[in-house]
C-alpha cells in the first residue's frame, strides 16, 4: 500500500476544516448547556405546585376545625 505524501496545502486545508468543525461543535455544546442550565421554568412549576399544595393543606385544616 502506497503512502501518499501530504503537501503543506493539504495539511492547512485539513486544519482549517477541523477548526470549522470544532467551532460548530462548541456552538452546539453551548446551546445544549443553555437549555440544560435553564432552570427557571422548572422552578416556576415547582413554586406553583408548592403553592397549590399549601392551599390544599390549609383548606383541609380549616374544614376540620369547622367540623368540631
Amino acid at each position: 500500500m502506497a503512502i501518499r505524501e501530504r503537501s503543506p496545502e493539504d495539511v492547512r486545508h485539513d486544519i482549517e476544516r477541523e477548526r470549522e468543525e470544532l467551532v460548530r461543535a462548541i456552538a452546539d455544546l453551548r446551546g445544549d448547556l443553555r437549555r440544560v442550565a435553564n432552570v427557571k421554568p422548572l422552578l416556576r412549576k415547582a413554586a406553583i405546585g408548592a403553592g397549590a399544595l399549601a392551599a390544599v393543606v390549609i383548606t383541609v385544616k380549616l374544614v376540620r376545625r369547622r367540623r368540631r
